[in-house]
């Protein structure tokens, strides 16, 4: 079990690095990154890309019964348990911080519940940004109920008790903290922040190399094309004159057809007032953006939204591949049990069972689109086939880079986009 200072750091690291995860069969830090897991094991290494191709150098673990750890390396005899520790551990921070609190907790529920709660059916907003939050209420509800609550299914499967006992830290902690760690950003600028820190290394081509940067760029950008036209009545690269990642080398598919006018321009003094209302995210002070309300702000919040409860939750709620196999991860590992490296019976059917009570679908976003594009009104017609095109646009580029990548990657193909959250 890791301190309250230790965990801090782990969740920063969290926001560096834990995303690869889904990219490479193993995490290695960069030259002096390493942090403490939820459950134990951490990375010992540096990076090492050699063909394109990542290995894992080693695996640090900790000593029972005091505060040091050992390295593993390939070959040892304790080489699949450390695996299965380090796999572990990420999956069960990932979906802690990235998949429960970041993704369902803040970034779908905060601009959902405002909408909820100050906007008119009839606003401009609400006509194009209500699809995203199909069913989220209830979603979250559940999952609350589900995977955040004591005694939930979440709670079980962990090996922490829930509010912390002896000095040590218990599951609502690690939420408290993950909720603390939640900073708002628009991809293309966190992926900039990445990019940056791996070329302090030399390493600026692996960062562009991974999935996560080229098609989450190219994905959040097309959201961002389509709400610009709608806000605006264009496309124009809002980023010019700022420090803010620029879109202009990510777009794909056509243009957008020029519009009159966006619906900024064409806002009612009670539709800006409930703008106004709706901006203020009451109860989630962090999901607030500097600037304040402005027309490409605006731009942003909606393309950011629209990433993190499509594409995003697609890449960190989607571990249906290691929850099936109990060499996979175990969420709950046991000290009585020396280099363990199957799950235990127990936590393989609550792990299983978790998979199969949120795999719940929502409708496909594609297929929504192009009901909007046949029964919407004009404006919102043009919006819907503009994102339609550009997502798809985004697609083809996707699946063409897939056939040269040694691992394929498709949490971030459009195709397979629900409108909004599931559970």
């Amino acid at each position: 079990m890791v301190d309250l200072e230790g965990l801090e750091d782990f969740g920063r690291f969290l926001e560096d690095f834990g995303r690869f995860w889904k990219i490479l069969e193993g995490l290695e830090d960069l030259e002096g990154l390493e942090a403490p897991s939820l459950l134990g094991a951490k990375n010992s290494g540096k990076v090492r890309a050699a063909g394109g191709s990542w290995s894992l150098r080693g695996i640090r673990l900790p000593l029972d019964g005091s505060a040091g750890y050992r390295d593993v390396l390939p070959g040892d005899g304790s080489w699949q348990y450390a695996k299965l520790q380090f796999r572990s551990s990420l999956i069960a921070a990932v979906h802690t911080f990235d998949h429960i609190v970041h993704c369902h907790f803040i970034a779908a529920n905060a601009p959902m519940q405002s909408l909820l709660r100050t906007l008119s059916m009839g606003h401009p907003v609400s006509e194009v940004f209500w699809s995203f939050g199909y069913r989220t209420t209830r979603v979250n509800r559940e999952a609350y109920e589900l995977l955040f609550s004591e005694h939930g299914l979440w709670h079980r499967m962990m090996p922490w008790t829930y509010d912390g006992e002896g000095g040590q830290l218990g599951l609502r902690d690690f939420f408290r903290l993950a909720a603390g760690s939640y900073t708002w950003q628009r991809w293309p600028d966190r992926m900039a922040a990445l990019r940056a820190k791996f070329a302090a290394h030399g390493l600026a081509s692996v960062a562009e190399a991974l999935p996560i940067y080229a098609d989450g760029n190219r994905v959040y950008c097309a959201f961002e094309s389509a709400f610009a036209l709608y806000v605006l009545g264009h496309d124009a690269d809002l980023t010019a004159g700022t420090p803010l990642a620029s879109c202009r080398p990510w777009r794909v598919g056509p243009p957008p057809a020029a519009s009159a006018s966006g619906a900024w321009a064409n806002l009612s003094a009670r539709a800006m007032d409930e703008l106004a209302a709706y901006w203020a995210f009451d109860g989630v002070p962090q999901f607030r953006m500097d600037g304040g309300l402005t027309a490409a702000n605006l731009v942003f919040q909606l393309a950011q939204t629209a990433f993190d409860v499509t594409a995003f939750h697609e890449f960190v709620g989607t571990v249906v591949d290691y929850s099936c196999d109990p060499a996979a991860i175990s969420t709950r590992l046991h000290r009585r049990i020396p280099n363990q490296t199957l799950a235990d019976l127990q936590q393989f059917w609550q792990q299983t069972a978790v998979v199969a009570l949120t795999g719940i679908r929502t409708p496909l976003l594609l297929d929504h689109l192009s009901d909007v594009v046949k029964h919407g009104d004009p404006r919102t017609q043009q919006w819907a086939a503009h994102l339609e095109a550009v997502l798809e646009a985004a697609a083809r580029a996707i699946e063409a880079d897939n056939e040269r990548r040694p691992v394929q990657f498709h949490q971030f193909n459009p195709w397979s986009f629900e409108v909004a959250v599931n559970i």
